[in-house]
């Protein structure tokens, strides 16, 4: 509850409880009463920030006056600099004519020590553009990746399936590649089609459900699971999308902004709170050029509008459109479908499109204008949608079947990623 977390007594108190979990050790024949700390739980992350709070403050300063970013996950520190030499004050190669020893510097070790941690010297090293730069099991050097050894496995995982049945596969897995399960349940650590499909999941997760080998490798497990197939989306054209979602500002409180995206010729959907005193939208065409433009229809309870160019230009009319999902189309959306986002976030470049891969985290009912919510109208997603975002599209198999509403800002982190479904827009279209 104390500064700098300031967390409410009710979440202190369920942090101390399960930190702190209560069970019975047998001691001398008798059992007694403990308290003890799960090793592996989800707090754990919770939990090293706080006792490492001290630490990351005193080493990001440290190595923030020597050109170097610190970064930390759980107990894995990593420093990275774009430096020719790497600072001596941090540490430095045992010999001038060897890598393979690094030693840290009596400094950086005794801040270390001093904040009740100690160094695993084991796994000290230092790597430069030369080598395979590794963090936490992912490869950093241009791009964060993963190891391409994790996908020669996972596609010799498939060979072997496909070729020698599911059987053979598995048990040539669990009693040559993984005779151990570790701290995995019986059940999941011997399901040979559960550890294909999360280490899929895992490429999906670190490179995105646009990347081809995902995608590869997603639809070979397609044709062989017999449980849920992996989602693999239709990857909407990055060129259609720069042409149909355009930026949008208008004049209230010294100037708003945010984004539309065409639907049809001089017709464009964006969100009721996007409307303002001089609205204007900017074409793709020429991002510079500001043309007016008129509210036609508005859902104030579902944060949506329809706007169309107060005097359209021939050579500037959208290049595309983009499609709205159909109610079957629509339906097909479930938690943990992967989808896109597109706009403009206002701490970035307004004549650069920005677009996610998120997934839907799930469904509520919520109203914009203060009046009782009717219906489940909002799309939750994990990520993807910014302040300056809001009217963008949100795009499931290449169709819209969402309009961004709400997103994080620099002010306030905690507000949720919520778009409202594509229904509410064909509503609004039936106004017209």
């Amino acid at each position: 509850m104390a500064p700098p977390y300031g967390y409410p007594e009710e979440i202190a108190q369920f942090i101390a409880h399960i930190a702190c979990f209560q069970t019975e050790k047998e001691v001398g024949g008798s059992l007694r009463t403990t308290h003890v700390l799960m090793p592996g739980a989800a707090l754990s992350p919770i939990l090293a920030n706080i006792v490492s709070d001290k630490l990351d403050a005193e080493l990001a300063r440290f190595c923030r006056q020597l050109g170097c970013t610190y970064t930390r996950y759980a107990d894995d520190i990593t420093i990275s600099s774009n430096r020719r030499t790497f600072p001596a004050p941090i540490g430095r190669f045992a010999t001038s004519d060897s890598h393979d020893e690094f030693i840290i510097s009596d400094t950086f070790q005794q801040m270390i020590e001093d904040n009740g941690f100690r160094i695993n010297h084991a796994k000290t090293r230092l790597l430069g553009l030369a080598f395979q730069q590794e963090v936490t099991g992912l490869v950093v050097n241009e791009k964060v990746n993963v190891k391409r050894k994790f996908v020669r496995d996972v596609r010799a995982m498939l060979h072997d399936w496909e070729f020698n049945g599911y059987a053979a596969a598995s048990e040539r897995h669990f009693s040559e590649k993984r005779p151990d399960r570790g701290r995995l349940p019986e059940q999941e650590a011997t399901n040979f089609e559960w550890v294909v499909r999360g280490k899929i999941e895992f490429i999906r997760q670190v490179k995105g459900s646009t990347d081809q080998i995902f995608r590869s490798l997603a639809a070979r497990f397609n044709a062989l699971c017999s449980g849920q197939q992996l989602s693999i989306p239709l990857v909407e054209d990055s060129d259609v999308l720069n042409a149909a979602v355009w930026y949008l500002e208008n004049d209230t409180d010294g100037g708003s902004v945010g984004t539309c995206f065409a639907i049809a010729d001089n017709l464009f959907v964006t969100c009721a709170h996007c409307l303002g005193p001089n609205l204007r939208i900017f074409p793709r065409q020429s991002p510079a050029f500001a043309m007016e433009a008129d509210e036609v229809a508005r859902d104030a309870h579902n944060d949506l509008a329809l706007i169309r160019l107060r005097a359209p230009l021939f050579a500037f009319n959208p290049a595309a459109t983009l499609q709205m999902a159909s109610t079957a189309e629509a339906s097909a959306l479930v938690i943990r479908s992967a989808v896109q986002t597109a706009g403009y976030p206002s701490n970035l470049d307004s004549t650069s499109l920005t677009i996610r891969n998120t997934e839907v985290t799930g469904f509520s009912r919520q109203t914009f204008d203060g009046t009782p919510a009717t219906s489940d109208n909002v799309i939750a997603l994990l990520s993807g949608t910014y302040e300056g975002m809001s009217g963008g599209p949100v795009l499931f198999s290449g169709r819209v079947v969402g309009v961004i509403v709400r997103g994080p800002n620099d002010d306030d982190r905690t507000i949720p990623f919520l778009a409202v479904r594509s229904e509410f827009v064909d509503a609004l279209l039936a106004t017209l």
